[in-house]
């Protein structure tokens, strides 16, 4: 466990089976260098580096996937908690002489699905207003 936490847990959730499968995998973390709480309307990010031996989350056992959710809960040794979950985004496995095989795990806040707005309507010629007048109607009818 990093030395500025008091606690630290990490749970992956699996996706295939709508989240409902989960394994505590903090024993297997080697570190995340990244992990933020923004709360200014931006995403939040996390980067996880998991120890990967014998092929374990990439080959065998649970698995890790893309769209596969990851929770981290903390507190620092001022007391404050942190609580976020990511939706990991990308997989990147790597092996050393030193550090033997690793997983690295980028991730996104779930929230950011709620910044993507899926148009298929051409608006080769619209002005600027018209477009964003006809997806503010297509947000209303679908919110």
């Amino acid at each position: 466990m990093p030395s500025n936490y008091s606690s630290l847990t990490v749970t992956w959730y699996d996706e295939t089976g709508g989240y409902a499968t989960s394994a505590n995998i903090t024993s297997d973390v080697k570190s995340i260098p990244l992990f933020t709480d923004t709360g200014t309307g931006e995403v939040n990010q996390a980067r996880i580096v998991l120890r990967a031996l014998d092929g374990k989350y990439i080959v065998s056992g649970n698995k890790i996937d893309v769209y596969d959710r990851i929770q981290i809960a903390c507190t620092d040794l001022g007391g404050n908690t942190y609580d976020r979950t990511f939706e990991v985004i990308d997989i990147i496995p790597s092996q050393g002489k030193g550090e033997g095989t690793l997983l690295t795990l980028d991730c996104m806040g779930i929230e950011y699905h709620t910044q993507h707005i899926h148009v298929t309507k051409p608006y080769y010629f619209e002005n600027a207003y018209n477009v964003i007048d006809d997806l503010g109607d297509m947000y209303e009818e679908n919110n």
